[in-house]
């Protein structure tokens, strides 16, 4: 899963609670506003906010929601991880290990 979230770049994406940052220079900002449920399992089946960041825990709750997760890259929704290292965000499809 790890190895997922880095090659899809969501392992170290910004996570803001308004949509309003500005991230200096380049960089990934994952946005909670544009974050779809999943129709079936997601990020949220194993992992969890924590409670005491600056970032309000129903924000990261939606961005992990957002995102499919299984044992290989589901289908039919654009945001996907697995735990065999693959990952979707919309028409791109990658791996890592």
């Amino acid at each position: 899963m790890e190895a997922a979230l880095e090659a899809s770049g969501l392992l170290d994406a910004w996570v803001s609670a308004s949509e309003g940052l500005t991230l200096p220079g380049h960089d990934t900002r994952a946005e909670a506003g544009l974050a779809t449920t999943a129709p079936g399992p997601s990020l949220l089946d194993v992992l969890r906010p924590e409670e005491s960041v600056p970032v309000p825990a129903d924000t990261v709750t939606r961005i992990l929601a957002g995102i499919a997760y299984g044992t290989t890259l589901t289908g039919g929704h654009p945001a996907a991880v697995s735990s065999d290292g693959a990952s979707r965000l919309a028409p791109a499809t990658g791996t890592w290990n």
